[in-house]
């Protein structure tokens, strides 16, 4: 036999265990998402719940809040992974120096970050007496309340965390060979640095910046731990609500969880819809090349 068909007979029994795990869970959400849960006495179809996901004013508070905080966090991350990955390369700085500082960060769980957020930015943490300390503010009440708020600093600071060092890491060697074949010539055409990077690196990197910032949102969007210790109490992140709801002993309340995980779904799906498109956008143009 060859080794690849070894390989993957090898490998089939946990591929089906864990696709058939994915796949019946999904499917037991759906059919409940639509009111059939006859171990509770619940037999008729209905899109009642996902007619009052979307027109309770708190659900989709909580619809908006999640897409807030992990559009803000994926788009800040990857913003400054672009320019800091972009000085790397215009400064000849080899990632190798830097790779173990970087992947501290992505390596650290979020619970642990979550810890040193809340150490920084509570209101007696560090930064606030910092403040204190220094004579910039006369007492603690006068520090901003960051954590626990609608604004969503604590969660886009945790996903920050790990958003820049992941997408420095990424990005480096794409930036490094359009730096090095395209460089010159726009040096040789009278481009400044800014011009290059707006009209060169920019454009030839939108792929992978967009690839990377589709992979980071969609982990924040669906994540549960950090909204949960950081996030504000009202409006809920999507994910804390649908824990709140599963998790309630009114069983009634199950359907509402699952109309919620597969609105998720749903946005994982187009996700990787657009994943996949701009992938093969990418390996098209490179076959044309």
């Amino acid at each position: 036999m060859k080794k690849t068909t070894k390989q993957m007979l090898y490998t089939m029994p946990a591929v089906i265990f864990i696709a058939g795990t994915i796949l019946v869970g999904a499917f037991i959400a759906v059919i409940q998402s639509f009111g059939y849960f006859p171990e509770i006495g619940l037999k008729n179809w209905t899109t009642e719940y996902y007619r009052s996901v979307f027109s309770q004013p708190l659900l989709f508070h909580s619809f908006v809040y999640s897409f807030k905080t992990a559009f803000l966090s994926s788009v800040v991350g990857v913003g400054f992974g672009v320019v800091s990955s972009y000085l790397l390369v215009t400064y000849n700085k080899e990632l190798n120096l830097y790779r173990r500082f970087l992947a501290l960060p992505v390596a650290v769980p979020h619970i642990i970050v979550v810890v040193i957020v809340f150490n920084l930015f509570i209101r007696t943490g560090f930064v606030s007496r910092l403040l204190v300390g220094s004579g910039l503010l006369e007492s603690f009440e006068q520090f901003p309340s960051l954590l626990f708020t609608d604004s969503g600093f604590g969660v886009i600071a945790v996903y920050f965390w790990k958003a820049f060092p992941y997408t420095i890491m990424v990005l480096y060697s794409v930036l490094r060979s359009i730096h090095h074949q395209y460089r010159p010539v726009s040096m040789n055409l009278g481009a400044r640095n800014y011009q290059y990077f707006i009209h060169v690196v920019l454009p030839m990197a939108k792929p992978m910046i967009l690839t990377t910032s589709i992979i980071l949102f969609a982990f924040s969007f669906s994540a549960y731990e950090v909204p949960f210790l950081l996030g504000a109490t009202v409006p809920k992140a999507l994910p804390v609500q649908a824990y709140i709801d599963y998790t309630s002993p009114i069983l009634e309340n199950r359907p509402y969880a699952m109309a919620i995980n597969v609105l998720m779904m749903v946005v994982a799906f187009v996700l990787i819809a657009v994943y996949d498109f701009v992938s093969s956008s990418v390996e098209r143009r490179r076959n044309h090349a």
